[in-house]
């Protein structure tokens, strides 16, 4: 009121001429007291579901270009009157500074390799002939195939972003050094797009930002069906047969994003389905290896130059496929957490390996690892520092050796100073041992002996369970034996059996474990203790383990999406498969 007063006697110093200044302000005094006394506006109804990943491209598009197959086409580029060619559409593109949609029918479009492409521009396919308003890229075919396949040019190259791509088929050339698509600078996203190639690759990236989602590759020479460089990614429910392929760092420091893509090694030219050599998150993507005549792995993490990767590798299901030496997945690099995992060896001709690490400190928890089968030898790890004193660690895993028709060992050391703590490891076919640890007497750089740390894990089911030959001490203890053959901690050479006495005492140690006969308390009963699993079954994986809320492990519920933390939860069992 005190506003209202103060107006009045502005308005009579001013005289009666100023009364429809008086109204106006009253009418603005009522619009704001009302504005500010009614309270907050009220909540409108939720979005439906979340945003859908569209084209980085800012602001509404203020041309529109039309490419098309038809009886009507000009250098117009209308709805009625499309252009013939890409390279048209995209020259008129890049001189009018504008941001472009370029809408492309259906029918197989060739273009120069090289073909340059400004920013700003979408192309998007999957449009019917003569009837632009009618879209259906999995019906009407946007193929784009290069003009001279066997040219070592890229066909299309974006060099500064943002750009976008939708519907669109592409067909790279016979030549490895070529590519569909090739991003440098800048904002680009691919969706929903298919490539294939007698010899060339899918996408390349440099530096870049990319989002590849919902695609499928299909890669048939040594080309990779996605490389990424320097730049930060996001791979997204995509169908690969062939090689992804990515390494450098984003100026960010913020890690790519690899998430339920199915990858697989399809041809003789692919050794390795997922190579990374730069921080990334790994969730919930099917990898399997190939099945060539030397070696596949299904994923790779190493080092790049000399740098350390900030990774997390979780709910995968890794498995090292068909080739004469097949490996899930080969880890070389620091300051990795690889937990709640399916990894399996395959079924390598002479060799299967479902873990392999070499120089890495990386810590598995939470994992069924298997060996898988193979014609002579199956590891479901093997573990090499290879002169560097590393401490890779695994907890809370059920691991087994597999089915190796000549030997199967759970765990080879190889000059290791790994800690394995609270596993499940067991073997289902004739084994060697559990645990075979081996130091090198004569190239010996490192003391590894003094770091190797066994203990507090449930070992069952093999012919010497912690068999190992070089010179003693390592800390092997408090691992509980179901066999109870008094060769917990054994030495390989027999006529040093004196020695194994200072490790008789690990099988009478009584471990908080799952029971190694179930709840029904028999042993060959697989359907109340799930972590048995012959390697002829398929395993489905269930997050397991002390609570991991409890060391600040990231992971809250298991492979199926129960939740094992919080109110109300099951909680966690030792091993990697659950007590219930």
């Amino acid at each position: 009121m005190k506003y209202l007063h103060r107006m009045i006697r502005y308005t009579e110093a001013l005289g009666a001429m100023n009364w429809i200044l008086l109204l106006l302000l009253l009418l603005i005094s009522a619009v704001f007291s009302f504005g500010v006394w009614a309270g907050p506006p009220l909540a409108g109804p939720p979005l439906a579901g979340p945003p859908l990943a569209g084209p980085p491209l800012a602001g509404p598009p203020t041309l529109h270009i039309y490419v098309g197959k038809g009886p009507s086409i000009d250098s117009k580029g209308t709805k009625l009157i499309p252009m013939p060619s890409l390279e048209m559409a995209i020259k008129k593109a890049n001189d009018s500074n504008k941001r472009t949609v370029i809408h492309i029918s259906e029918g197989e479009f060739s273009v120069g390799n090289g073909l340059a492409m400004g920013p700003d521009i979408e192309l998007v396919g999957g449009h019917k002939i003569g009837d632009y308003d009618i879209r259906d890229p999995s019906k009407y075919i946007t193929k784009i195939v290069p003009l001279n396949p066997g040219a070592k040019e890229h066909m299309i190259k974006g060099f500064e972003g943002p750009n976008s791509f939708s519907g669109i088929s592409f067909e790279s050339g016979k030549n490895n050094l070529s590519y569909s698509l090739f991003f440098e600078r800048g904002g680009y996203v691919v969706k929903n797009c298919k490539f294939t190639s007698s010899g060339g690759g899918g996408i390349i990236s440099l530096a870049g930002s990319v989002e590849v989602i919902d695609s499928h590759f299909v890669i048939s020479g040594p080309a990779k069906a996605f490389k990424g460089h320097n730049g930060k990614f996001f791979f997204r429910n995509n169908e690969v047969e062939g090689m992804v392929y990515a390494d450098g760092a984003a100026a960010d420091g913020v890690p790519s994003q690899i998430h339920g893509n199915r990858i697989t090694c399809g041809n003789d030219f692919c050794p390795v389905a997922l190579e990374i050599k730069t921080p990334a998150i790994i969730y919930k993507n099917q990898i399997f290896g190939g099945n060539t005549s030397g070696e596949s792995i299904a994923m790779r993490i190493q080092h790049n130059n000399g740098k350390i990767s900030n990774s997390l590798v979780f709910k995968n299901l890794i498995s090292g496929g068909a080739a004469t030496d097949s490996t899930g997945i080969l880890v070389g690099t620091d300051n990795i957490q690889i937990f709640s995992n399916q990894i399996m060896g395959g079924a390598g001709k002479t060799r299967s390996i479902a873990v392999k690490v070499e120089r890495s400190s990386a810590v598995f928890y939470n994992n069924l690892i298997h060996g898988g089968e193979s014609e002579y030898h199956s590891y479901a790890i093997q573990i090499q520092s290879k002169g560097v004193l590393s401490r890779p660690s695994f907890f809370n895993n059920t691991i087994s050796g597999g089915k190796g028709k000549k030997e199967t060992i759970s765990v080879q050391l190889l000059n290791s100073a790994a800690i394995f703590e609270n596993n499940i490891v067991f073997n289902d076919s004739k084994a060697r041992s559990c645990f075979y640890v081996h130091f090198d007497k004569q190239k010996k750089k490192v003391d590894y002996m003094t770091h190797l740390n066994i203990s507090n894990n449930n070992l069952s089911q093999c012919d010497a369970v912690v068999e190992w030959a070089g010179e003693p001490p390592f800390n092997c203890s408090s691992n509980n034996d179901g066999d109870k053959n008094d060769r917990t901690c054994g030495v390989g050479d027999l006529e040093a059996s004196k020695r194994s006495k200072q490790f008789s005492r690990n099988h009478q140690t009584k471990v908080n474990f799952v029971s190694l006969k179930g709840p029904d308390g028999k042993v060959k009963s697989l359907s109340d203790n799930d972590w048995r699993l012959p390697a002829s079954v398929n395993p489905k994986i269930s997050a397991g383990g002390v609570n991991g809320a409890n060391h600040g492990w990231p992971v809250k519920e298991d492979f199926s999406g129960h939740r094992r933390t919080g109110k109300g939860a099951h909680g966690w069992s030792l091993g990697a498969f659950e007590a219930d």
